[in-house]
Order: C-alpha cells, then sequence, then structure tokens
C-alpha cells in the first residue's frame, strides 16, 4: 500500500497524481478474492495490524475507514501447545508500559523459570539497546544469533521469540536481522501498553482499501489506472520525465516506484 498512501498523500498537497497498478484493483498484497469452490471471499492471507502501526491506522482515518476494522481495547492472545495447555499473553490492567506484559509473562505455561528468567533478561536488554546507533552491528546479525549470544534456549526461541516475530515481521528469527528484531520487540511490546493490541479488517481486504482509496485520489483531482503495467521509467540527464506502459507515455515531473526491490531495477535504465 505504500503507493497508494504516496498518492493519497501528494493529493493533500494538492499535487495532479496519476496512480498505476498492474491488477484491477488497489491495495498491493492485501487483497481479497473470491473462492471458486465455496464461493466466499477470502483474503490473501491473514493480514492483521498492531496499536503500533500508526502510520496504517492514521491511513484508514485518512480515508475514512477505521469503523470497518476491529482494534482490540486491551492485548489478549491465547498459545495452544500440542498437548492442549493454554497459555494467555494478555495487557495487565494497572500496570504501565514496559512492565503490562510481566504477569501473563511469568504466568506462561510453555516454558519453564530458567528460560523465563534468561528471557527476561535479554527482554531488558532490549528495552534499554539504542538500536539505531548500533544498527551496522545488529544488521550484520539474525534475531536468532542475537538472542542465542544473550544465552537463549531452544525452546525459548521456537515458543516465545519465534512465536511472536513471525506474525509481526513475516519471517523467523533466523532469517531477520538483529537490527529488525530488537526494533519489533521495542515498539510492539515495550514502548505502550497498547502497541501489541492487535486489529483485523471487518471487510475483505480488497473492500476495505481498494474503493475508499480510488475514490480518494479520484475526489482530490487525481487519476488511478488500474490494469496497467509500467514497463520502465523514463530518465533523462538524471530525471525521471515519465512511465512507459506500453500503449502510451504518461509524461511526469516526478517518478515514485512502490515495488518490490527486486522489480526495480528492472524498470531503470541499465
Amino acid at each position: 500500500m505504500a503507493g497508494i498512501s504516496a498518492a493519497c498523500a501528494l493529493v493533500d498537497q494538492s499535487v495532479s497524481v496519476t496512480l498505476l497498478e498492474k491488477r484491477p484493483f488497489l491495495g498491493g498484497r492485501a487483497f481479497s478474492f473470491v473462492d471458486g469452490e465455496t464461493g466466499q471471499e477470502v483474503d490473501n492471507g491473514q493480514h492483521v495490524y498492531l496499536g503500533c502501526c500508526t502510520a496504517y491506522t492514521g491511513f484508514l482515518q485518512q480515508l475514512g475507514i477505521s469503523n470497518r476494522t476491529m482494534l482490540q481495547q486491551r492485548l489478549r492472545v491465547p498459545v495452544v501447545d500440542n498437548s492442549g495447555k493454554v497459555g494467555v499473553f494478555s495487557t495487565a490492567p494497572l500496570l504501565p508500559a514496559p512492565l503490562h506484559l510481566l504477569p501473563s509473562f511469568l504466568a506462561f505455561p510453555h516454558l519453564n523459570m530458567r528460560d523465563k528468567l534468561r528471557a527476561l533478561s535479554a527482554i531488558v536488554r532490549i528495552h534499554r539497546i539504542n538500536r539505531v546507533q548500533r544498527r551496522e552491528e545488529l544488521e550484520a546479525l539474525t534475531f536468532e544469533e542475537w538472542l542465542k549470544k544473550y544465552g537463549q534456549s531452544k525452546r525459548s526461541c521456537d515458543v516465545l521469540w519465534n512465536l511472536l516475530t513471525l506474525p509481526v515481521l513475516n519471517d523467523s528469527i533466523s532469517d531477520v536481522s538483529a537490527y529488525m528484531g530488537i526494533m519489533a520487540f521495542q515498539e510492539g511490546f515495550l514502548r505502550e501498553r497498547n502497541s501489541a493490541n492487535i486489529g483485523y479488517s471487518r471487510v475483505g481486504l480488497t473492500e476495505l482499501i481498494s474503493d475508499a482509496a480510488k475514490n480518494y485520489i479520484t475526489h482530490g483531482g487525481g487519476h488511478v489506472l488500474s490494469g496497467h503495467t509500467a514497463n520502465n521509467v523514463i530518465i533523462s540527464n538524471g530525471n525521471a520525465y515519465g512511465v512507459d506502459i506500453g500503449s502510451q507515455v504518461i509524461p511526469a515531473d516526478a517518478v515514485v516506484v512502490a515495488v518490490p526491490w527486486d522489480i526495480l531495477p528492472t524498470l531503470l535504465p541499465p
């Protein structure tokens, strides 16, 4: 949704915007489709957001669609293992951040006390570390390597650290950098009481975003061209002058390219 967000922000500044989207709908990977067997609308993966995702919640408010989503007032997440044993991560009613999750963590049945104490030591370290100043060092390590460096067991990595990292960063602790892992815990679990509250759409993702974003852009004087693929960005003397979409060239004073990093080189001159 980076391209949509950029287009909406530019429209707010009275910039004449043309948004290109290769699919017939807006929303990027956050979309829904009709299942061929059941006829039901299904999301492309379960997309949720957290209370700390202030840019996203602000975007929902900008489009006027916050009422079509649900955000927990207080975090409560059951964690069930293969044997059926249930633990619950929840926010304590009276404790401030970063202590608000401590009671439910101490009662968490899937870790022994030794692992809990070691995990608490790592959590304190995460809370105190200045990740920006140490970014280069932290980017050179995976989050798993960093956790093991500070005494986290395989059990703890499996049932605690990966449990929380995977849904937040959409990848495991063995694949994300220590910088990203620490950022996720600082912003999502330690900074504010409501940071980890879980939100989701009450309607299909395409219904939530696509029409609202298109209406916002067009009512602001912009244009949306769906079903058009950008073949390349036209650049001369270091400046972008337009986008070639095959059937025509769309002239532009500036071009915002919101695509996956590996696609970008294919749109630029060699």
